[in-house]
């Protein structure tokens, strides 16, 4: 399993937080003879692919759209998602949805139900990542999504991401961020499905 790092305020947050099952170092850099401590306020909680989401703020843009009202069947498929049955999240950061939403953006105007299927394509039913089997060919990967029939294509030599829609490609930025339900991979542009 994963664990995100970040400093917010002052304060260094594990996962986020205790308000996201993660905790706060209080005292860090206790030396060891066989490593450090830093101990933290709270017991950490076994992370999902969407406590990753909320703890990690270059995503917070992907978080406000998934809980958002008109999109809690998308929220609720990425909860219901478990150890034998993951989901792998391509997750837009920040920037990536920026881009999409500013004038001219393909997310410009689309209906709730075209943003739900944008999300969707944004899904794999399995837990992917980086150096497992599922990555062990030397070919491109087909990616079936959660939008069927709709796939897109990881390019294996350099992980970049084409979609339906073609170039310009997405590239892979952050890998193999693993939760208890799946994985997360960042990447720094919102996919099209068509």
């Amino acid at each position: 399993l994963s664990v995100f790092v970040n400093t917010v305020g002052g304060n260094v947050l594990v996962n986020g937080g205790v308000a996201n099952g993660g905790a706060k170092v209080v005292t860090a850099d206790i030396q060891a003879s066989n490593g450090i401590i830093h101990v933290i306020d709270g017991v950490l909680k076994l992370p999902t692919i969407v406590d990753h989401i909320k703890a990690n703020p270059s995503l917070s843009s992907l978080l406000g759209v998934v809980t958002s009202t008109s999109q809690a069947a998308v929220l609720t498929t990425l909860n219901n998602a478990t150890g034998s049955a993951p989901l792998t999240v391509y997750a837009p950061d920040n920037g990536a949805f920026a881009t999409a939403t500013a004038t001219g953006g393909f997310l410009v105007g689309l209906s709730d139900a075209q943003v739900s299927n944008t999300l969707r394509y944004h899904v794999e039913s399995t837990n992917r990542v980086a150096g497992s089997t599922s990555f062990s060919t030397s070919a491109d990967i087909s990616v079936t999504t959660l939008y069927t029939p709709f796939r897109f294509t990881i390019l294996r030599s350099t992980l970049k991401i084409n979609d339906a829609f073609g170039s310009p490609s997405a590239n892979v930025k952050t890998t193999n961020i693993q939760g208890t339900n799946g994985s997360v991979q960042i990447i720094d542009r919102v996919l099209r499905p068509m």
